[in-house]
């Protein structure tokens, strides 16, 4: 009788450090199905806990695509070693849309009456990660600055040494004696991207007397931090229309795939453009299902870093699947009216895939479409939108840029 109370008392203690703990505590069947969630999961990742629980892990996975295998083998490990300690480090996704880097801790309880579960708690070590690497960042990026004299070249070694851990793309500009400005170094995390920024620096360069960033710090002496640049922030420091379009990422993905054709054997291109006609990325793949669309959701993921705001695809199902699966909380629009950008962006293709007269194989076609695609639309601007003359000034520019970037000028 005298043990009853004490062991209720006890219980409701350990609940009580349950519910309050900092870390996120989990307890998942040995299929991944969530059996109980702790309220941690609201301040660390900002989910409701009672909407997590009876979900499968896998089946809607907040961890990031590239991690899934990782995610699958902690469990696995766990449910193979009862009693036992197994460890893993992967990324999570936050209700903001951003990725938290965790290290998770999980033990084998099934056989216990007492919780019947395995018992996992994750720890979010994000900002610990991000100080470690800004500290070696410091170590290196001084290291490089002591090595030569060259500064431009030091400081575009610097630049790209910044990336990704710093920013998605960085520009160093110098003050001269004068109070002019000179841009001396850009690099870009997506040397697809490079180009773009070339341009974007060539047509509108760094100005010491506009309503910039560059001249708040040059007249105030003190250094400013952004740590996410709003739309509206960037309209507001755009010189024009195409400024703002060549500045802001392409937060609307229009999706599609249409029939290639090599040795007699049919297969998917899938495409991807922006809301700018820009090609985000191609896939070949064999097969137009839920898995195949997974599979190109995750490579786009994992080559632009960013989540878009809206999907726009055709009524293909795998499409609302793999968005299910992937990117719970984008909105997707499907109408075929509304998709037209991504079906013309083909046209390019077909017209090369005639000149070529098909392609060799799937690797072929995968090679060739994912560098033909943003080189072409680096060398078609949007031409319906300029003048005969703004349109020539374009393509001189692209070619400019174009030489710069592959060298040309300097091997002639």
């Amino acid at each position: 009788m005298e043990g009853g109370p004490q062991e209720g008392t006890s219980e409701g203690r350990y609940g009580a450090l349950v519910r309050h703990a900092s870390d996120i505590i989990t307890l998942l069947a040995a299929d991944g199905t969530v059996l109980y969630q702790n309220p941690a999961i609201r301040r660390v990742l900002g989910y409701d806990p009672t909407d997590r629980v009876g979900v499968n892990v896998f089946t809607r996975p907040l961890v990031h695509p590239d991690d899934l295998a990782t995610k699958r083998r902690f469990l696995a490990e766990a449910v193979s070693h009862p009693g036992e300690t197994v460890a893993a480090t992967f990324r999570l996704h936050h209700a903001d849309g951003s990725w938290r880097t965790i290290e998770a801790r999980g033990v084998n309880l099934l056989d216990d009456p007492a919780i019947g579960g395995i018992v996992a708690t994750y720890r979010d070590v994000t900002e610990a990660r991000r100080r470690e690497a800004h500290q070696r960042f410091l170590a290196e990026a001084g290291t490089l600055l002591a090595e030569s004299l060259d500064y431009e070249r030091t400081l575009t070694l610097v630049a790209r040494l910044s990336l990704p851990l710093l920013a998605d793309w960085c520009a160093i500009d110098l003050a001269d004696a004068v109070g002019g400005v000179r841009r001396v170094a850009v690099a870009h995390a997506d040397p697809a991207k490079e180009g773009t920024l070339r341009e974007m620096s060539r047509r509108y360069p760094p100005a010491a007397d506009g309503p910039s960033p560059v001249r708040e710090v040059l007249h105030s002496g003190r250094s400013l931090l952004y740590p996410a640049i709003s739309a509206a922030q960037a309209a507001a420091l755009a010189r024009d229309d195409e400024h703002a379009r060549l500045a802001r990422p392409g937060d609307k993905w229009h999706l599609d795939e249409v029939f290639i054709s090599s040795n007699g054997t049919q297969h998917y291109l899938w495409r991807a453009v922006d809301q700018d006609g820009n090609v985000l990325d191609i896939l070949v793949q064999s097969r137009r299902d839920a898995s195949a669309a997974r599979k190109f959701f995750r490579k786009l993921l994992k080559g632009l870093q960013y989540v878009p705001r809206v999907l726009i695809t055709d009524k293909l199902a795998s499409y609302g699947a793999a968005k299910r699966a992937v990117l719970p909380s984008v909105e997707h629009r499907r109408h075929k009216g509304l998709n037209n950008r991504a079906e013309d962006s083909h046209q390019p293709t077909r017209e090369r895939e005639r000149r070529m007269r098909r392609f060799k194989s799937p690797g072929h076609a995968q090679r060739f479409l994912a560098a033909y695609g943003p080189i072409t639309s680096h060398f078609r601007p949007r031409r319906h939108r300029l003048t005969a003359q703004g349109y020539r000034q374009q393509r001189d520019q692209a070619f400019a840029v174009w030489r710069e970037v592959t060298g040309m000028a300097a091997a002639a």
